[in-house]
C-alpha cells in the first residue's frame, strides 16, 4: 500500500530533546538544514543509511557488546538518554487527530502526509480494515477510526486504501457496529448521536469514597481517561457540523441520520470488535440509568455540580503532568473538554495542542502517535544495566556514556508529591521515575525499580559522581514498598484500590482486566531486585520492611508461575 500514498523528503525531519521532551520539526529549506544537519539518531529512527564505518569483527561475546555500545553511543541524546518508539496501539492517532480537527487546529501538509503514509503501512493487506493493534486483526472500530483519520487527514474517499476500508466496514454492518471506544469519537464528531453511547454518567464521582465502586477505586488509565469521557457524556457537546462530518456520515453509516434507532445500536456490536463480553450488571445498570435515573430522577444541580468537580480534576490532572495526561487516551479527550468549556483562544487550550506535539514520532513508514510521550527513563535504567552487567561500566571508554546517562534519570526524578493529592486520589510519587520523563509525572513501580538499580550500580562504582545522595534514593524506597498489594504482588501505577469483582463493570467490549491494578510479575520482580540491591549498600534502612517486602513478593511470584514452568506477563 505505500505506492498510494505520498511521502515527504525524509531527510529533512528532526528531533528536538528539551529536556528529553520530544518534538519533530521538518525543515523547508536548504539553509535551515545547513544549520542543523541530521543526527545519527535521527537517521536511524528514520530508517535512513547511517554511513558508519563497519567495525572490526568482534572474536568473544564481550568484543560484540562492545561493538554494539559503539552504536549505542551515537544514538544517545543530547540530555543522556536514548529515545524509542512507544506505538503499537492503533487507537491513540485517532484521538489526537480528532482533537486537532474539533479544536479548529490546523494540521501541516507535512504531519498530515506522513500520518496517512504510516496508516496506510498499516492496512490489513487481506481484508482492508485496521485492527486496535499494528498485529491486531481488523475490526469495525479500528477501521472506522482510522479511516476517520485518514479523512481528516486530506484523503480522498474514492482513494483504493479507503474505498477496501468501506467495504470491509459495510460487510460488518457499518459503523454502528463498532465497539463503545469507536461509537465515543464518532458521537464527539457528530457522526452518530449520543444516544448510541453506553451510559458514563459523571454522577457517579460525587459518590462517598466508601462506596466500593466509587471511580477512585478505578486502574488509573480507565479513571482517567473515564474523568473527560464522562464530562463530554455529560454535556453532550460534538463539534459543529462540517461538509466532512455530512460527509463522514453518508460514508460509514450509510443510513439516513434522522431513520437510524440509536438507542437500539448501544449494544450493537460486530463479532470481530466484541472481544470482552459486558457483565449482565452492567447492561442492567444501564438500562435503568437510561430510562428511569436520567430522564426522571437526575436533579440538575446533580449533574451540574458532578460536571464541576469533573471540571477540578481534568483541570487538576492538567497541572500535574503538564498537560500531557497519562497516555494519548485520556489527553486528547481533556483537549476537547477544555475547548468546549474554556474557548478556542484559551491558555489551557494552547498549553493543550501545544503538548500534543510530544506523542507524535516519526519513522521511515511515517508519523505514529506513541501510547505515550516516549519510554525515556525506562529505556535508559535498561541500557545502563546491560552495560553493568556485561561490566563494561568500569571501563573508561564508556564512562563518559554511563555518566551522561547517570545524570538524565538523577535529573528525572520526580521530586515532590502532588498538591492535595489525597483529595485528586494521587498515591504518593515523591523518589520514583515514569516510563518517560518526570512532567509526565505518573510514577510507576517498575519505572522506578529499574532507575534505582541502575542508580546504584553506577554510584557505587569508583570515578562516577555521587548525583543523587541518600535521602533522595531512601524516597524512592519509600515510595516502592507502597506497590505491594495485600496478596504480596505489586503493581504499576499505584497499589490495588478495589476488588476484582470491579472487573464486572467492564463496558468497553474490547479490553480486559482494565477496571482495577492487577498484581504483575514484571513489576514484582523488578521491585524485589531493587530492594535486594538496596540492602546490600543500606542494611540499616526500614531492615525489616524491606525484608517482609521481599519475601512476600518472592512467595507471590512462585505462586503465579504456571504450570509449565513460565509467567505470563502484564
Amino acid at each position: 500500500m505505500e505506492h498510494c500514498v505520498k511521502r515527504t523528503d525524509l531527510t529533512r525531519w528532526r528531533l528536538k530533546d528539551d529536556d528529553s521532551r520530544h518534538t519533530w520539526h521538518y525543515l523547508d529549506n536548504e539553509a535551515a538544514e545547513k544549520d542543523w544537519p541530521q543526527s545519527h539518531a535521527e537517521k536511524y529512527y528514520l530508517d535512513l543509511p547511517l554511513g558508519l564505518p563497519d567495525l572490526q569483527r568482534a572474536i568473544s561475546p564481550l568484543g560484540a557488546v562492545e561493538n554494539a555500545l559503539t552504536f549505542f553511543e551515537k544514538l544517545q541524546l543530547p540530555s543522556g538518554h536514548w529515545g524509542c518508539e512507544s506505538g503499537g496501539p492503533m487507537t491513540f492517532c485517532a484521538g489526537i487527530v480528532i482533537a486537532w480537527y474539533v479544536t479548529e487546529t490546523a494540521i501541516p501538509d507535512h504531519v498530515a502526509t506522513e500520518l496517512q503514509a504510516y496508516l496506510a503501512t498499516r492496512v490489513n493487506s487481506q481484508d482492508g480494515g485496521w485492527g486496535l493493534h499494528t498485529t491486531g486483526e481488523s475490526n469495525i472500530c479500528g477501521t472506522t477510526i482510522n479511516y476517520i483519520v485518514m479523512r481528516i487527514a486530506g484523503m480522498s474517499p474514492h482513494h483504493p486504501i479507503l474505498i477496501r476500508a468501506r467495504e470491509f466496514i459495510h460487510s460488518h454492518g457499518g459503523a454502528l457496529y463498532s465497539s463503545v471506544w469507536g461509537k465515543l469519537w464518532m458521537a464527539i464528531l457528530g457522526i452518530v448521536d449520543w444516544d448510541i453511547v453506553h451510559p458514563m454518567p459523571a454522577e457517579i464521582w460525587l459518590l462517598p469514597e466508601w462506596v466500593p465502586f466509587h471511580p477512585w477505586r478505578f486502574y488509573v488509565e480507565m479513571r482517567l481517561a473515564g474523568q473527560p469521557m464522562s464530562y463530554l457524556y455529560s454535556t453532550r457537546w460534538r463539534c459543529k457540523e462540517t461538509d466532512l462530518i455530512k460527509s463522514l456520515r453518508e460514508e460509514l453509516v450509510a443510513r439516513p441520520y434522522g431513520e437510524i434507532d440509536w438507542e437500539r445500536h448501544r449494544t450493537t456490536v460486530s463479532k470481530a470488535d466484541y472481544k470482552q463480553r459486558r457483565s449482565r450488571i452492567v447492561d442492567g445498570i444501564n438500562w435503568a440509568y437510561v430510562n428511569i435515573w436520567k430522564p426522571y430522577l437526575l436533579p440538575d444541580f446533580i449533574k451540574s455540580g458532578a460536571e464541576d468537580w469533573l471540571g477540578e480534576l481534568i483541570d487538576m490532572q492538567a497541572r500535574n503532568t503538564y498537560y500531557g495526561g497519562i497516555a494519548a487516551a485520556d489527553q486528547p479527550m481533556s483537549t476537547i473538554v477544555s475547548y468546549s468549556r474554556d474557548g478556542a483562544k484559551s491558555s489551557s487550550l494552547t498549553k493543550y495542542v501545544d503538548k500534543i506535539q510530544e506523542f507524535l514520532w516519526m519513522t521511515g513508514d511515517g508519523m505514529l502517535v506513541n501510547s505515550t510521550n516516549g519510554s525515556q527513563s525506562w529505556d535508559t535504567a535498561f541500557i545502563v544495566l546491560g552495560i553493568c552487567a556485561a561490566g563494561l561500566h568500569q571501563n573508561e571508554r564508556w564512562r563518559r556514556m554511563c555518566v551522561k546517562a547517570l545524570q538524565f534519570l538523577d535529573n528525572q526524578q520526580i521530586r515532590d508529591d502532588c498538591p492535595d493529592q489525597e483529595k485528586y486520589y494521587r498515591q504518593r510519587r515523591r523518589g520514583c521515575w515514569t516510563f518517560s520523563n518526570k512532567y509526565q509525572g505518573y510514577a510507576v513501580s517498575d519505572c522506578t525499580a529499574e532507575a534505582i538499580k541502575a542508580i546504584i550500580h553506577l554510584q557505587t562504582t569508583a570515578h562516577y559522581p555521587t548525583l543523587l545522595d541518600d535521602e533522595r534514593i531512601f524516597d524512592a524506597v519509600d515510595s516502592m514498598i507502597l506497590y505491594q498489594n495485600s496478596t504480596g504482588g505489586v503493581s504499576a501505577f499505584e497499589a490495588r484500590r478495589g476488588s476484582t469483582y470491579l472487573e464486572l463493570l467492564n463496558l468497553t467490549e474490547i479490553f480486559t482486566r482494565n477496571m482495577v491494578e492487577h498484581d504483575y510479575p514484571e513489576c514484582t520482580s523488578s521491585c524485589v531486585t531493587a530492594l535486594a540491591l538496596f540492602r546490600e549498600h543500606w542494611p540499616q534502612y526500614r531492615t525489616q520492611d524491606i525484608a517482609k517486602f521481599i519475601q512476600r513478593g518472592v512467595e507471590w511470584i512462585k505462586s503465579d508461575q504456571r504450570a509449565d514452568g513460565s509467567w505470563y506477563g502484564s
